[in-house]
C-alpha cells in the first residue's frame, strides 16, 4: 500500500488531521492558527486524511495555507481499512475518526507523528509538540478529564456504564489512565515494530467501542504511553468549563487555562454552531481570516433557524448522561420538585438546631438536600441554555 515521504529534506515530523468535505471550513480555520502560530524559521509538513473532500475546497485551502515553509498534501487512506466496517458510535463522529490509526504505517519515512482533531485551535508551534521526549512510549496523549469524574460518579453514557466499560471492556487499571485522542503523537518506529495499526484493526472488527479508534487506543496502549500536559489539549467540554458536575480536580484543571498552547472544543458544543460558547471569540478571530468565513456564518444560520430538534436532542443527550446510579436518579427527581426540596432544606436546617438525639440525622440530610439542590440548579441552567 502507498506511504508518504517527507515533503521537506531535513524535516522528519508530519503533522496530520483528518476531515470530510463537510469539515473543510472548519479544517481551514484550524490550519489558520497552525499557520499564524508557526514559525518562520521551521518546515511545516502536513498531511490531510480525507475521502471526499471537494476538489474545489481542496484548492482554497491550498491557496490560502501554503507558502514556501508549509506544506498541504491530501491522502486517501480507505484502502489501508478494506475489508472492515468502521462503526460510527455517535451523530456527529465520522468514519475519518479511524484514520489516524494507519498514519504510523502511511508515515513509515518519518520519525514522529503528530495528528490531530480538527476541532482545535492552536495557541503555539505545533512543531514543540515534536520535540518532546516520549521515552520508551510508542504513543503521547494527554489524559481525559471528563473520563475520570464520569467514573467516580458511575455514570452512564449512552446506556453505557463508565465503570464497568472502562473496567471489562477496555480493560484499564483505573479512570485516571484514559487519554484524549485529539492531539497524539505516534512514535513511529515503536508503533511499527509491534504491528500496533493490524492488532487494533482486528480489536475494531468485533468490538463496538463508546468512541470509536480513541477507545480502541486507550485499550491496547493501556498503561504504555506518554502523558503529555494538560496545555497541550486543553478541553472546553461544557461540564468542564462550569463544573456542573462538581469535579474534584477542577482547581488544577483551572490553574492551566491560561497557559493553553491548544484549545479543543470538545463534543458536539462547537464555536462555529454557536458563537456564545466559551472562549467561541478566539475560534472567530481565526474564522474571520478564511476564505471560508461567509459560508461558516450561512450554515451556522440555517443550522440554528432550521433546526429545533436539535436542541431537543441536546436535552435528552444531558438527561442520559446523568440518569446514572442511585444519587443521579435523585437529582432528576429534585430538578422536577425544586420547590418541594427547598421547603425540605429549610425543615432540616431548622431541625439542625434543635437539640437531642436526631440532631446529627437532620444536619446530614440537610446537607444531602443541599448537595441536591445546588446540583439540580446548575444542571437546569444548562438545560435553560440549551433551549433559548
Amino acid at each position: 500500500m502507498e506511504t508518504i515521504k517527507p515533503f521537506f529534506k531535513k524535516q522528519d515530523i508530519v503533522i496530520a488531521v483528518s476531515s470530510s468535505d463537510e469539515y473543510s471550513p472548519y479544517l481551514c480555520v484550524y490550519l489558520e492558527s497552525l499557520k499564524e502560530n508557526a514559525s518562520k524559521d521551521k518546515q511545516y509538513d502536513i498531511v490531510i486524511f480525507e475521502r471526499n473532500i471537494s476538489e474545489r475546497n481542496k484548492k482554497i485551502i491550498l491557496e490560502y495555507i501554503q507558502t514556501k515553509n508549509i506544506s498541504i498534501r491530501y491522502f486517501n487512506p480507505v484502502s489501508f481499512f478494506k475489508n472492515c466496517m468502521l462503526y460510527v458510535s455517535h451523530d456527529y463522529f465520522k468514519e475519518e475518526c479511524y484514520f489516524r490509526l494507519a498514519a504510523p504505517v502511511i508515515f513509515k519515512n518519518y520519525k514522529k507523528v503528530i495528528f490531530t482533531d480538527l476541532d482545535l485551535i492552536l495557541c503555539d508551534d505545533i512543531l514543540n509538540l515534536g520535540e518532546i521526549d516520549l521515552k520508551t512510549a510508542p504513543l503521547a496523549a494527554c489524559i481525559e478529564p471528563v473520563w475520570q469524574e464520569l467514573y467516580l460518579r458511575n455514570c452512564r453514557i449512552y446506556n453505557t456504564n463508565i465503570q464497568n466499560y472502562t473496567n471489562k471492556v477496555l480493560e484499564l487499571p483505573g479512570s485516571f489512565e484514559y487519554f484524549n485522542t485529539g492531539v497524539c503523537i505516534f512514535d513511529v518506529d515503536k508503533y511499527n515494530k509491534e504491528e500496533a495499526f493490524y492488532n487494533i484493526l482486528n480489536e475494531i472488527k468485533t468490538t463496538k467501542f463508546l468512541y470509536q479508534e480513541q477507545c480502541a487506543l486507550n485499550k491496547y496502549f493501556k498503561g504504555r504511553f506518554y502523558k503529555l500536559p494538560l496545555i497541550w489539549n486543553y478541553e472546553l467540554a461544557p461540564s468542564l468549563i462550569k463544573n456542573e458536575l462538581n469535579f474534584v480536580f477542577y482547581n488544577s484543571y483551572k490553574k492551566e487555562e491560561e497557559n493553553a498552547k491548544i484549545i479543543h472544543y470538545l463534543g458536539r458544543f462547537k464555536p462555529w454552531i454557536n458563537p456564545k460558547e466559551y472562549k467561541a471569540e478566539i475560534w472567530w478571530q481565526y474564522a474571520r481570516k478564511t476564505p471560508f468565513y461567509e459560508e461558516i456564518l450561512q450554515r451556522m444560520v440555517q443550522f440554528n433557524v432550521s433546526s429545533p430538534g436539535n436542541m431537543k436532542n441536546e436535552i435528552a443527550n444531558i438527561r442520559s448522561e446523568i440518569v446514572n446510579n442511585q444519587y443521579n436518579q435523585k437529582l432528576l427527581y429534585t430538578m422536577k420538585h425544586m420547590l418541594y426540596f427547598n421547603l425540605k432544606k429549610y425543615y432540616y436546617k431548622c431541625k439542625g438546631f434543635v437539640f437531642g438525639k436526631n440532631n446529627e440525622k437532620y444536619k446530614k440530610k440537610y446537607k444531602i438536600v443541599k448537595t441536591l439542590l445546588k446540583d439540580a440548579n446548575s444542571l437546569n441552567k444548562q438545560l435553560k441554555r440549551i433551549r433559548i
